[in-house]
């Protein structure tokens, strides 16, 4: 069901101009209403696929506080950015670091790669090009690409 979700909101290399929102908005109440936290984050998702941005921020939130982690980079990056949610940049920091702490896959690679653009600019945290580097090195060394450019700014 969530595959199908994916697939009919054109999330799946390949299979974009598959995009059916209605189809996909279908398997995602379906998810929710199985109280799957991912459910929330797809919908998340829908919303900003719609222009319906209101609720996005919420949606969001609640995938990630209930346990859905990969919600938490675009909860982040909504807090951080102050588009969906309002500006909070220590909210932001806080969900990077805890994301980075306590997973081990891309998200860990994401969240180093954000804290280090934090740190390299001091958003919401004392600027300290050290920790940025450190935080850098980590997600570039994991193959994000973006932080190769960043730590070359620094050279």
């Amino acid at each position: 069901m969530i595959d199908l979700a994916y697939f009919y909101l054109g999330e799946i290399d390949g299979y974009e101009s598959n995009r059916n929102l209605d189809k996909a908005n279908l398997y995602i109440n379906e998810i929710i209403s199985k109280d799957l936290p991912i459910g929330f984050f797809l919908k998340a998702k829908l919303n900003l696929l719609n222009n319906s941005n209101s609720e996005t921020c919420e949606l969001y939130k609640q995938a990630f506080d209930g346990g859905y982690l990969g919600a938490g980079i675009s909860l982040a990056n909504e807090y951080l950015n102050g588009i969906n949610c309002e500006k909070n940049e220590l909210e932001a920091f806080k969900i990077y670091n805890y994301l980075f702490n306590n997973t081990n896959n891309e998200i860990k690679v994401l969240a180093s790669h954000n804290l280090g653009y934090i740190y390299l600019n001091g958003i919401g945290v004392e600027k300290d090009i050290k920790k940025a580097k450190d935080y850098l090195i980590f997600s570039a060394s994991n193959g994000l690409k973006e932080s190769n450019s960043l730590l070359q700014s620094l050279n």
